[in-house]
């Protein structure tokens, strides 16, 4: 039980992870985010398990 609950976990903050990035590609395309902010949102999309779970080639 210790496997599915910790894989359940896993795949829950996955979730929200991805969830935070499409929020903030949003934001960024009505030009609400900061450099900062900005520069956080480059640096996720440049992670291969975020362009898998988004399907960005």
């Amino acid at each position: 039980m210790k496997g599915q609950a910790k894989k359940a976990a896993f795949d829950y903050c996955e979730q929200l992870r991805i969830r935070n990035i499409l929020t903030m590609l949003d934001m960024n395309a009505r030009g609400e985010l900061t450099v900062f902010e900005r520069r956080d949102l480059y640096a996720a999309l440049d992670n291969e398990r975020t362009r898998t779970a988004l399907r960005i080639d």
